[in-house]
């Protein structure tokens, strides 16, 4: 399961989380974030900042959304292209994310090492 989140704890930071289970009822796995846009570049590269605080650093708002800064949220998986090694216990996975500023969805990948 993916969804975004704003809460920053010790052990997450903001964004989009994951969490994982055998069955779709649970029990579901702690929360692990996947992704956080300061820590996974994704702000001044795909998802605009904010003019001001900062200098701008990319050329991603229209002049009117300038002072809008870009977000990440509706997390949705593309199944399809789903896979899982077993000799190494991995799984990759695609997703879409939608980002505000600029209003548009990227093709996010994640891959992830299961318990074994």
């Amino acid at each position: 399961m993916l969804y975004g989140c704003t809460d920053k704890t010790p052990l997450n930071l903001p964004g989009i989380y994951m969490r994982t289970a055998e069955q779709p009822w649970g029990p579901w796995s702690l929360p692990q974030t996947v992704f956080n846009a300061d820590r996974d570049h994704g702000t001044c590269y795909f998802i605009h900042r904010a003019v001001p605080p900062g200098p701008q650093c990319d050329d991603l708002s229209t002049p009117d959304r300038i002072a809008l800064a870009g977000g990440n949220y509706a997390p949705y998986f593309i199944s399809r292209f789903t896979t899982g090694d077993e000799d190494s216990g991995t799984s990759t996975f695609y997703w879409t994310m939608a980002t505000f500023n600029p209003y548009t969805q990227v093709i996010m990948k994640t891959t992830i090492q299961g318990a074994r």
